[in-house]
């Protein structure tokens, strides 16, 4: 029996010592998102809040800050206006973004802007739902909200209400969004 244990601890050791190739691994930067940003005296408007229109001022002007570490990736943003984002995508005009741009890196600048006029001729009487998304890379398939990287997107909502000429003055437009998200 004395000689057996020897032999049994040799095999026990060099079993449990397998040698394969080594793995190999992407050297990927690690993901850290653009973030869009509620900077007072910055953002316009302010996220999350009730615009309301008028005839005398129809557009609403956006001025958004996304603040992205990946300062030498482009940020691309799209715009939507009341879509569904569980939309069908065989029925593009209720998936595609309303409009899109990207903003190029410069190698130096985590802060960026992004600058949109929603005109109100796009806008329905009644309450609006606008969205805008950050990414480095949409894949733009599908519902359009996709980043090519998993979990590379950042959204923002405003509520935009537009009055109708026979609501008159009498409609609130507080009531009338009172499905809209408080900040």
């Amino acid at each position: 029996m004395p000689r057996r244990l020897p032999l049994v601890t040799a095999l026990m050791m060099t079993a449990s010592c397998l040698i394969t190739n080594p793995t190999s691994y992407v050297n990927e930067r690690p993901l850290t998102p653009p973030r869009v940003r509620d900077v007072a005296g910055t953002t316009r408007p302010r996220i999350g809040n009730l615009v309301v229109v008028s005839d005398a001022e129809p557009d609403v002007r956006m001025y958004v800050p996304v603040d992205d570490t990946g300062s030498s990736d482009p940020l691309q943003w799209l715009v939507f206006l009341n879509t569904d984002r569980d939309c069908n995508p065989t029925n593009e005009s209720n998936c595609g973004p309303l409009q899109s741009g990207e903003i190029a890196g410069d190698g130096a600048t985590t802060r960026r802007y992004v600058e949109y006029t929603l005109r109100g001729s796009l806008l329905a009487v009644g309450c609006n739902r606008v969205e805008m998304w950050v990414s480095s890379r949409f894949l733009l398939e599908g519902d359009r909200h996709t980043p090519a990287r998993e979990g590379d997107v950042d959204f923002a909502t405003w509520w935009v209400f537009k009055p109708d000429a026979t609501m008159g003055s009498t409609v609130d437009p507080v009531e009338a969004c009172a499905q809209r998200v408080q900040p």
